[in-house]
């Protein structure tokens, strides 16, 4: 059963897309379910029971919304999927309110190597895993290198730590990344949850196939996402230069999209 993670809607700030289109659209490109991962800070006083609430409503026999949050500290980001109208958490400690979730949800660590993004070691080693494919960030084909392999050397210590890949959704262009493809066919938020706690599935995008508890990638797709660690950080150089001159090409957009 196929479905896909870290997804943003109108429940977030910078979210461009509805609850009911995300949806559609999910349901059109064969999906079966959707982990959403609104931003925490938007879901104030009682529009976390509102999200909660819709994902109930719009979830059926054929699909399935799985509520999440996606938290911020000291520059890390955090999926928490799995969260209810109960959920409870303190805005002045992120990392005892981290520590108190461990157990209890499924976290990951979210694009570690975006701008402006730092590694904080003591969220590295409460998360189930960590998002070594954002394909807003690293495109639709591949990987991002770097992140693969901070996955790497953190799984040398810890062994159980699992591989994800996530859209980073926010508007239509953002579809057409990398799913998922967990083991269960029973369409339960706890059961997909816990394949994926557990590794019990697979990541897929255009040919490319990651099991998610190996820590080496075919070779095929390894020097591809070392090009592409290459060539985002050069563009991001030409993106600035050419805005000096006067043009605003958003190159890194373009490429993304293509790839």
């Amino acid at each position: 059963m196929k479905g896909i993670i870290h997804i943003h809607s109108e429940y977030s700030h910078d979210g461009k897309v509805s609850l009911e289109n995300i949806k559609r659209h999910t349901i059109d490109a064969g999906y079966s379910f959707a982990c959403i991962t609104e931003h925490v800070e938007d879901l104030r006083g009682d529009k976390l029971n509102r999200f909660i609430d819709e994902c109930e409503k719009l979830s059926d026999d054929k699909f399935l919304f799985i509520p999440g949050v996606e938290f911020s500290y000291s520059f890390s980001h955090v999926l928490v999927l799995g969260v209810g109208k109960n959920l409870s958490y303190d805005y002045e400690n992120w990392p005892e309110t981290l520590k108190s979730f461990k157990n209890k949800y499924l976290m990951i660590l979210a694009h570690p190597y975006k701008a402006r993004t730092k590694i904080v070691p003591e969220i590295v080693d409460l998360v189930d895993g960590i998002e070594v494919w954002n394909s807003k960030y690293n495109g639709k084909n591949v990987p991002s290198f770097t992140a693969f392999q901070l996955f790497q050397k953190t799984k040398l210590n810890r062994n159980e730590l699992l591989a994800f890949a996530g859209l980073d959704f926010h508007k239509y262009s953002h579809f057409g990344g990398p799913f998922v493809s967990v083991v269960s066919q029973e369409l339960d938020a706890k059961a997909i949850l816990q394949n994926l706690k557990d590794g019990e599935f697979k990541i897929y995008s255009r040919g490319v196939s990651i099991n998610p508890t190996h820590n080496k990638l075919p070779l095929p797709v390894l020097f591809e996402s070392m090009f592409f660690a290459i060539l985002m950080p050069a563009l991001l150089f030409l993106n600035k230069f050419l805005s000096k001159i006067g043009f605003n090409v958003p190159l890194k957009e373009k490429i993304r999209n293509r790839i």
